[in-house]
């Protein structure tokens, strides 16, 4: 008696068609070994890997999340205000004609009073990746605007170069009249400012974007 009810509980067993489940697309398909759509072995359903969130491209996240290349929108305007507020200029000058040399250091508000009014975009530049950052507030909305951070970015080194240009005739300006050389470096701001630029540069390949999904690492998984 016994045995005969192993038998026929094992002849149900046999007679019960195969399920498996697609390690890829996820899809359950009855005995077949193969997925047909993506020829990956089919495995049992608490072999599968855990499903990988959806990103939805319309939904909308909070102003302050990093994901989806923001974090690089965030960090290169906080550079580049760094940057500005930071010693940018060291000048080299005589106190008066014919006297001892002094030398000073200039942040990038005293250089735009004084100097060189175009050194104002800088700040500006920061006010529009932050922006960006704040209003874009979906996939979507960043993937359409890839190309506003390298525009920002190029305008924030032309305003740089710029400004070195007027520094470098002022100073050449105020030789001539000293009869002394007069001289001027660029300080460790321009050094932030320009990595900030080059952050910006490099966010139009990041903004709106999900890193790709690993489907060997998936199978891997499934198949272990």
């Amino acid at each position: 008696m016994t045995s005969s009810a192993s038998a026929a509980h094992s002849d149900r067993q046999r007679k019960a068609p195969q399920i498996g489940f697609c390690p890829f697309c996820r899809e359950c398909f009855e005995d077949v070994k193969e997925c047909p759509d993506h020829d990956l072995q089919l495995v049992a359903f608490d072999k599968l890997a855990p499903e990988t969130p959806h990103h939805d491209e319309d939904a909308p996240v909070h102003p302050w999340n990093l994901r989806y290349g923001r974090a690089w929108l965030w960090v290169s305007g906080l550079l580049i205000l760094i940057g500005f507020l930071m010693p940018l200029l060291t000048t080299v000058r005589p106190e008066r004609m014919y006297g001892p040399t002094v030398t000073a250091s200039h942040n990038g508000i005293q250089v735009a009073l004084q100097v060189a009014p175009n050194l104002w975009i800088l700040p500006m530049v920061t006010f529009g990746l932050f922006s960006l950052a704040m209003r874009r507030r979906t996939r979507k909305a960043l993937r359409s605007a890839r190309a506003v951070p390298p525009v920002l970015g190029a305008m924030a080194a032309a305003s740089l170069g710029l400004t070195w240009v007027r520094i470098s005739r002022g100073t050449e300006l105020l030789t001539g009249q000293l009869g002394q050389d007069v001289a001027a470096q660029p300080s460790v701001g321009v050094g932030v400012v320009a990595l900030g630029i080059g952050v910006a540069i490099l966010s139009a390949w990041r903004v709106g974007r999900v890193p790709p999904r690993r489907v060997a690492t998936r199978v891997q998984q499934a198949s272990a």
